[in-house]
């Protein structure tokens, strides 16, 4: 009885009915470990290459990563800082950023990546973030064609093979690990501004609202306002945890108001 039992299992597994079954529940998972694994191998050889040589470059520094939303119109430059750019944050004149960073996937993407390209800044430095159209369909993508005429180094974002319930992370050891997003770049900026070890780290137009961007008066936005500001709220935590030394301060805060240091520049110098 035992040897029949084993016989028509050992047959049930190459019914074609089994395969079916095995695909519904396994396949795809099996799928995307592989998909995840492959990922973690190039994004570790990828930013070897990329991060280590900024490990606590700046320490004691201050360092102020400028978003676009609306209030960085009323930003006034900190003397001294090192100043990281977002996006479209080249924009703002009265900066010459030290870095900038941009990430894959966004509709009006290549004028922004033809200006971030031509532009010098202080020895402005570029990242580019890797997405895929694995992840993302339609959209537009940061070539290497791009990032060698920008001088760019590149980096992978962390939603390039979601798993069910997959929530981003921010990373800790950026020579190893993708880049926390939270669906926008402006976490791969803060998360480099972390890794150089700075004394403060100051955000400028992070508004979390979906009210346009300082250099143009409009009421879209792509971005998911739930989501920024649950990566803001993870930020603070992860930050407190690694990055105990490096005080965050929002400067001249709309949505971000409470969470960390707020400064409102109208109010005076820091105390």
């Amino acid at each position: 009885m035992k040897n029949l039992i084993l016989n028509i299992f050992d047959k049930f597994l190459n019914t074609d009915f089994y395969s079916r079954l095995h695909n519904l529940f396994f396949g795809d998972l099996e799928w995307r470990i592989y998909r995840l694994t492959e990922h973690a191998l190039q994004t570790a050889k990828l930013h070897e290459r990329t991060f280590p040589q900024f490990k606590c470059k700046h320490t004691g520094r201050d360092i102020v990563v400028v978003a676009c939303g609306p209030s960085a119109a009323d930003y006034k430059p900190i003397p001294g800082a090192i100043h990281i750019g977002v996006n479209r944050a080249y924009k703002f004149d009265q900066i010459k950023f030290n870095y900038l960073f941009a990430n894959d996937g966004g509709p009006t993407l290549r004028e922004m990546i033809d200006d971030i390209c031509s532009y010098e800044g202080e020895n402005c430095q570029k990242f580019f973030g890797i997405q895929t159209p694995h992840v993302a369909q339609g959209g537009t993508f940061i070539s290497d064609q791009d990032a060698t005429r920008a001088n760019a180094f590149r980096y992978h974002l962390d939603n390039f093979c979601k798993f069910r319930g997959f929530k981003s992370q921010l990373a800790y050891d950026l020579s190893t690990q993708a880049i926390g997003t939270f669906g926008s770049t402006v976490f791969a900026a803060i998360q480099f501004a972390l890794w150089t070890n700075p004394k403060r780290l100051f955000l400028v137009g992070c508004d979390c609202t979906a009210t346009g961007h300082f250099y143009k008066n409009d009421e879209k936005t792509f971005l998911d306002i739930r989501d920024l500001l649950q990566g803001y709220s993870t930020l603070k935590k992860f930050a407190e945890s690694h990055y105990p030394q490096t005080e965050i301060i929002s400067v001249n805060p709309v949505g971000l108001k409470g969470l960390f240091r707020d400064w409102h520049q109208s109010e005076g110098p820091l105390a």
